[in-house]
């Protein structure tokens, strides 16, 4: 008797021969079935669900400190024009940034990340891990201030800093530890 080549792996051998063992290719189908009947170009995906579902409630949640807005950036959308309330977050290249002034760009088209105007409105997150650790990002004010714990990316070397600073690891390097 010749072994049918799909089920493979769902034989077993017995008494020298092959023998099919129906309750497990039985188990196979099954799955297979309900794996192809969740599948569909129609439906999302699971992970495409959670993704859009997290991002939904994502607005909606209480997120106090930078670090943990940082480690679910990826979900947070790109900058792009438009009309923004106090704490909403974006991403835009290396960084994500936070609005801390309500602003709408219909009103104030000077507002966006290549404009001096942008820090304004918006401040860089900083990380308190290496893995959350951000481009270096100029100080404008005590609200983006790097402080003790925080790190960053400066000139190819990742720093930690050690007393709050408004300065960049060359400026003031007695306010940061390098991480190389």
């Amino acid at each position: 008797e010749e072994l049918e080549p799909e089920k493979i792996g769902y034989y077993k051998y017995e008494g020298g021969k092959a023998i099919l063992d129906e309750e497990k290719y039985a188990a196979y189908l099954a799955e297979k079935e309900q794996g192809e009947a969740s599948q569909s170009e129609y439906i999302p995906s699971e992970q495409e669900s959670m993704i859009v579902m997290v991002k939904a409630m994502l607005p909606t949640m209480e997120i106090k400190d930078d670090n943990t807005k940082l480690t679910v950036s990826g979900l947070y959308e790109v900058w792009a024009p438009g009309k923004y309330e106090v704490g909403e977050i974006r991403n835009w290249y290396d960084q994500t940034w936070e609005c801390f002034q309500a602003h709408d760009n219909a009103v104030y088209p000077d507002i966006k990340p290549d404009n001096p105007a942008w820090f304004t409105f918006w401040r860089p997150l900083h990380g308190k891990t290496k893995k959350t650790a951000r481009p270096f990002v100029p100080v404008q004010g005590a609200h983006d201030m790097y402080h003790t714990g925080e790190y960053a990316w400066y000139e190819g070397f990742l720093y930690e800093c050690v007393q709050d600073t408004n300065f960049s690891p060359k400026e003031y390097p007695q306010g940061w530890k390098s991480e190389e």
